[in-house]
């Protein structure tokens, strides 16, 4: 919560949040050595790509000093316009599809120029020391018409060894966050291992307007808010 004790919730028109990278491939690619070349930031253009489009694609590879070979190469570079996720639902936006050689599909890069609030990296001090992913799966809660009664879409265990009757309810003037409390009901012993999606009612003390929903790993999740009433 404290990562996002800066977000400008009062601001108009709200900042854009973004749920995913601001990189995306459709398809993947057609060899494993260009697969690790782009995961490995190892890219090269022979057209005109805007520098912090390729610094984009850099940001987020992770380079492996012990590997090498022939770069990914982006053949064309065309500005459109591309569907991303962000904490208010799915938005079109002006981003770059790049042809790369040895790619099943194109590979979006939102264009530079589209500025996403994020806090900064130390904002808050150190991150919970949570196991990977880095964002809760599905990170997702519905808001009712009310804006205060939240479902929190939560992955547990299948419904015969634990249930969620209850969660702990965390706010801000900027955010807000849903702890759903497991109970286990299982049988003692081995188990099948699996898991479901739970969802958990809670209610806000104020409503959601426009602040944002951190999961545990305190990034941004989805919030899905109930159309409103005509008439």
């Amino acid at each position: 919560m404290r990562r996002w004790s800066a977000f400008p919730v009062q601001q108009t028109p709200r900042p854009l949040v973004l749920v995913e990278s601001r990189v995306r491939i459709e398809q993947g690619f057609t060899t494993g050595e260009a697969k690790m070349a782009f995961l490995e930031g190892r890219v090269k253009a022979n057209v005109e790509v805007p520098a912090r489009s390729l610094n984009a694609l850099a940001s987020q590879a992770r380079p492996d000093p012990r590997r090498s070979g022939p770069p990914l190469l982006i053949t064309e570079a065309e500005l459109l316009e591309s569907e991303f996720q962000t904490d208010r639902g799915s938005q079109r936006l002006p981003a770059w599809r790049l042809t790369a050689q040895d790619a099943l599909g194109p590979i979006w890069v939102l264009d530079p120029g589209v500025q996403d609030w994020q806090p900064a990296a130390d904002a808050g001090g150190s991150p919970p020391d949570l196991q990977p992913p880095g964002q809760d799966p599905g990170a997702r809660v519905d808001v009712a018409g009310d804006d205060r009664s939240l479902v929190v879409h939560w992955l547990g265990a299948v419904p015969e060894f634990e249930r969620y009757p209850s969660a702990t309810v965390i706010e801000s003037a900027a955010a807000f966050a849903v702890v759903p409390a497991g109970v286990d009901i299982g049988p003692p012993g081995a188990r099948t291992l699996a898991g479901f999606m739970h969802q958990v009612p809670a209610v806000l003390q104020e409503p959601v307007g426009a602040r944002v929903y951190v999961d545990l790993h305190g990034h941004a999740g989805r919030v899905v808010k109930a159309p409103a009433c005509s008439g």
